[in-house]
């Protein structure tokens, strides 16, 4: 859902957490895959997608030839202290920073849902942030055992499919969570799922997902006490400096450092217990103490 209007990843977030919260309702368990992928915006192959683009969107002629010209025949050097290398061609990637080398990237990586659809109901995807999550009944015989099967075939056809597309998938820093809730969790007997050659056990950290911190029980405790460390970490530092900035200075390095933090996925917070907000408005009363010096 990256790149599109009214969506963020806020909206993906919210996408996913609300499918495992209802999942939660049912009395369900959902096995959750963060996929990691390795120099994703450099190692597309431009003749793959250049051939997806005609073949799969139509596009044809002198619109397929620009394509072709804005992708080919690009080059760079590397200076080092006024010291400056061989020029070097570069055969692969997309140019990152430019708003059509992130949809071009879209592009090459939208035949996954082709791939994902044959295992699983459930998947999201964020640029080269994929969210893959199944849920089951842990009452029923192996029914653990059966979602994790799934979620392993699903992920070796990944990962044969970006073999194929000169995609890369990094199986160490792949993440699996499971979450529900503790009479739930307690019925689930699954200690690991192959990912190639590694066998990656459930986390019983939280793990991190576009930017927000989910645990064992989505209960947002994990990335709450994370943002208020943070947000006290920079409160901390704008005080010191304090006597020397103005009021207005700041305001301006607050809503930079704190509020931008505490904003962030914001509509996650909503239910949180109270013990919850007040960790988060207690934030907010010393930042307001500190533009004012009260």
């Amino acid at each position: 859902s990256a790149y599109r209007k009214n969506h963020s990843t806020e909206t993906a977030l919210l996408k996913i957490t609300n499918d495992i919260l209802l999942n939660m309702n049912k009395q369900h368990v959902t096995l959750l895959v963060v996929l990691d992928l390795s120099a994703a915006f450099e190692t597309i192959d431009q003749d793959i997608l250049l051939d997806r683009m005609s073949t799969k969107l139509g596009i044809e002629g002198v619109v397929l030839k620009c394509f072709g010209s804005y992708l080919k025949g690009r080059s760079q050097r590397v200076a080092v202290h006024g010291a400056v290398s061989e020029k070097f061609d570069l055969s692969w990637g997309v140019p990152q920073g430019s708003c059509l080398g992130l949809i071009l990237f879209t592009i090459y990586g939208s035949e996954l849902f082709n791939v994902i659809k044959n295992h699983l109901p459930n998947v999201h995807c964020f640029a080269d942030d994929t969210e893959l999550y199944l849920s089951f009944n842990p009452s029923k015989e192996h029914g653990d055992v059966k979602a994790a099967k799934s979620m392993e075939l699903c992920v070796n056809d990944i990962k044969n499919w970006m073999s194929k597309d000169k995609l890369l998938m990094n199986d160490v820093k792949t993440e699996f969570l499971i979450i529900g809730t503790r009479q739930q969790l307690e019925k689930v007997d699954l200690n690991c799922i192959s990912i190639g050659a590694v066998d990656i056990s459930p986390s019983n950290s939280p793990i991190k997902s576009l930017g927000v911190w989910l645990d064992r029980n989505l209960s947002m405790d994990a990335h709450i006490t994370r943002t208020c460390s943070t947000a006290f970490y920079y409160l901390y530092n704008i005080r010191r400096i304090r006597p020397y900035l103005s009021r207005q200075t700041t305001e301006i390095l607050v809503h930079t450092f704190i509020t931008s933090t505490l904003d962030y996925c914001n509509s996650l917070f909503y239910g949180i217990p109270s013990y919850q907000l007040h960790k988060l408005q207690r934030i907010q009363n010393a930042a307001a103490r500190l533009i004012f010096r009260e």
